[in-house]
């Protein structure tokens, strides 16, 4: 992948230390991404979501006022606004803990990616979100992607659900190509729009 791939991507870096948020907006550069907004906490995200259309959230867990949690939460509840639900959200944290990385992704969370940041982490994050073909499930309980990574066709037991989601015959992974990138991000963009419509 080049960095024209990502290039066309609207990126919301939200990261309340300074010198954190350099290094990562020049890594987003190093990437190809030229349309980055900032942001110190979660509230001063959901002001520039007002006038920034996101493809994709990079948010640091621990900030004073809102934290990352917080601003995810909000962003799934729909809170911010209908067209922001469906927001992939990275999450940034020091904190590799099992726990908290579950509770990210019982929260709606897209990727996690721990603390320090390189480019190579950073590119492979920006990838699963762009190229995951996981469903978006809204439910009385959750807002998010699916929590499961993967299909096991050969599951049957009463957790299985039916319909598209469950694919018997899952192709093979392939890598995607600069095609294929361009079209994920065209799919964030209708579905932001759909949800705007809603």
């Amino acid at each position: 992948m080049n960095e024209n791939d990502f290039r066309q991507l609207n990126i919301l870096l939200i990261e309340d230390h300074a010198g954190s948020r350099r290094l990562t907006r020049s890594m987003l550069m190093h990437l190809g991404i030229r349309n980055i907004a900032e942001a110190e906490d979660g509230t001063d995200a959901i002001d520039e979501l007002a006038n920034f259309s996101a493809d994709i959230a990079i948010c640091d867990w621990r900030m004073r006022p809102m934290d990352g949690l917080e601003f995810s939460r909000r962003i799934r509840a729909g809170e911010v606004s209908d067209h922001t639900k469906s927001l992939p959200i990275i999450m940034l944290s020091a904190h590799a803990e099992r726990d908290r990385i579950e509770l990210a992704r019982d929260i709606g969370v897209n990727e996690f990616l721990v603390k320090p940041v390189s480019v190579r982490t950073l590119k492979e994050r920006l990838v699963a979100v762009l190229s995951a073909g996981r469903e978006f499930i809204v439910t009385n309980d959750y807002t998010g992607p699916d929590r499961r990574r993967r299909v096991d066709p050969a599951y049957r037991g009463p957790e299985r659900r039916d319909g598209a989601g469950a694919v018997a015959n899952e192709p093979a992974y392939v890598e995607p190509g600069e095609a294929d990138y361009q079209e994920a991000i065209m799919n964030l963009r209708a579905r932001a729009a759909g949800d705007r419509a809603r």
